[in-house]
C-alpha cells in the first residue's frame, strides 16, 4: 500500500520430468538468486566507500581522518571479498549449466 514495491508476478515454469535434473535446476536458480543478492550488498559497499573517499578528500585535515582511512580499508577488503565470492557462486553455475544438455536448460526460468 503504502510505500510498498509490489513485485511482478513471476511465471511459473514447468519442473523437469527427471528429478535429479529438476534439483540441479534450482541450485542453479538458488545460485543466481545469490549473486543477485551478493551483487547488491557489493552496490551498496562500493556507495560507501565513495563516500568514506569523498569524505576523506574533503575534509583531510579533520580528526576522524584516521578512522576513514581505516573504514576505507575495512571496506575495501569486504569488497574484494564479495566479489572474489560472486566470482566464485558464478564459476559453479558454469560449471553446472555445462554438466546439462539445451534441453534440460530449456527448463530454466528465462530472466533468472
Amino acid at each position: 500500500m503504502f510505500g510498498r514495491k509490489h513485485r511482478a508476478p513471476v511465471p511459473q515454469r514447468r519442473p523437469h520430468p527427471d528429478p535429479k535434473v529438476e534439483a540441479e535446476l534450482l541450485r542453479i536458480v538458488s545460485l543466481r538468486g545469490m549473486v543477485a543478492r551478493k551483487e547488491a550488498h557489493l552496490e551498496s559497499l562500493y556507495r560507501e566507500v565513495s563516500n568514506v573517499n569523498r569524505d576523506m578528500r574533503r575534509y583531510p585535515d579533520s580528526d576522524a581522518h584516521e578512522r576513514r582511512v581505516d573504514l576505507a580499508d575495512d571496506l575495501g577488503e569486504k569488497v574484494t571479498a564479495g566479489e572474489e565470492d560472486v566470482q566464485r557462486l558464478h564459476d559453479d553455475i558454469a560449471k553446472r549449466i555445462t554438466a546439462l544438455s539445451d534441453t534440460d536448460l530449456s527448463y530454466l526460468p528465462a530472466g533468472v
